[in-house]
This record gives structure tokens, sequence and C-alpha cells, in this order.
């Protein structure tokens, strides 16, 4: 008998929040990539996207047969979003995304792709789930000993889900538009704001890499400042497209 491999599922989901798709049938890298776009897996708990399907039977009967046959029905689709929720904390401002999409009535898709890494660029051909929906209220998850604040979100489908389609176009190359605070020193934090930053694979001040980078969201990135000497150090957002126009920095 030949072993059959499995594939893990812990690690390899990626779930992104789009606010529109042009054709949810063919969801475009530029698309899940943008800046509008959210990017909640790490967001979410274990069980945190619980999609259902549930089909009627179509009863079938025949005058010559005394059994009763049945051909598919209606599907009725359900989702229950669950995930963290940073409301009043100290990370309510920067780290709050999946509450800030979750917007009651607000028609948004969910797109979830499997068996990648999470962290792998969004690429043509790749499938995924297109889920559209409106999120309802928000309802606090209940508090238990050792637990992380969370909340969840019943959702209500709005348009016809769509399972393994494939992604379409290329990846688009990162735009910055700000750098901020000016004049900082090596080791300092800088704000880099702009488009296409999600899937970022590196940050350069004048061609010296960033000593680290933390992807915020798809239009900002915090870097810290590798050493240089003082005056002019064009920055440069580079992924998988290629790397973005240099933007004007003076650090100190």
């Amino acid at each position: 008998m030949t072993d059959i491999p499995s594939t893990p599922s812990d690690g390899m989901i990626r779930t992104v929040l789009v606010a529109a798709l042009a054709d949810p049938t063919a969801p475009t890298v530029a698309e899940l990539t943008a800046g509008t776009t959210v990017d909640i897996s790490c967001y979410l708990t274990p069980g945190g996207f619980a999609a259902t399907t549930d089909q009627a039977t179509i009863a079938d009967e025949r005058e010559c047969s005394t059994e009763i046959f049945g051909q598919p029905g209606r599907k009725t689709r359900g989702l229950q979003v669950t995930g963290i929720d940073n409301t009043n904390s100290a990370n309510d401002v920067a780290f709050n995304a999946l509450v800030d999409m979750m917007v009651e009535g607000v028609a948004i898709y969910a797109v979830r792709r499997r068996g990648i890494p999470f962290d792998t660029a969004f690429a043509s051909g790749q499938l995924v789930d297109v889920w559209p929906f409106k999120p309802g209220v928000k309802q606090e998850v209940a508090a238990e000993a050792n637990s992380v604040q969370r909340s969840l979100w019943a959702c209500f489908m709005s348009a016809g889900v769509r399972t393994s389609v494939a992604v379409a176009g290329a990846a688009s190359v990162p735009t910055i538009t700000t750098v901020l605070p000016s004049g900082a020193a090596a080791s300092e934090l800088v704000t880099i704001t702009g488009d296409f930053f999600a899937d970022a694979t590196a940050v350069s001040f004048d061609a010296t890499p960033a000593a680290d980078f933390e992807i915020v969201s798809a239009n900002k990135i915090v870097a810290s400042l590798p050493a240089g000497t003082a005056g002019a150090a064009p920055v440069i957002v580079t992924n998988a497209a290629g790397a973005s126009t240099a933007k004007t920095y003076t650090r100190a």
C-alpha cells in the first residue's frame, strides 16, 4: 500500500479581507496586496474562520419506483469569524485591524488560501476561496482563565461563494508616500507609508538593509534605521515584483 502524505494546516493558511474585487472569480495579486487589503491571518484563532455549507435535497420521486431518489438542492453558506480584539489595550491603534475591518453591514470579501505558508507572497495561479459577506454585530467572547481577548462575528453571505479560483495577474511594485519622522538616527524607528507592502521582502536606506522591519499592513512598514552617515539616505522597499522608486529621506 502506498503511503499518502498529508498537508499540515498550522501556519499554512492565509486570509485577507478585501473591500472590493473587480472580478471575484479571478482576484488579482494587486487587489490582494493593495493598501486597502487587510491580512487577518494572525488575528484568527484556531477555528476562527468557521465556514459551513448546508445543502437541501430535491425529492425525485417516480411512479415506477418504490424508492424516493434525490437531487442536490440549494446551498446555504454560513460563516463565523473569531479573532484577536485589542480594543482598549496598548495595541489598539496599531494592531486591531480585524475589529476595524469588520464593520456591521458593510460588504467585504474574505479571500482564503490553504496549503502554502501564510507569509508566502500571493502569486498568479494559486488557488483561493472567495467569501463575499457582511459582518454582523461584534460579540465579545467570554473571558476565561489563561486566554486572550477575542470577539466573534456572525457573517451573512452577500453573493455566491467561489471555491478554488485561480489568482490572476502579477505582483505590483511597492510605492512609497512618506517616511517619518525625518532626522532619525541609527536604531531609531521610522514609519514608511505607501502601497503594496504586504509581501515586502526588503527595506533599505541608502543601499543599506534596515536592521529590522515589520509589515504593519499593506500600506505601512515600521523599520529600524541602519547605521550610516548623516544626510541623504534614499529609502527603497522591495517585493517579488521589484523595487520601489527611491524616496528621499534625510537622517541624523
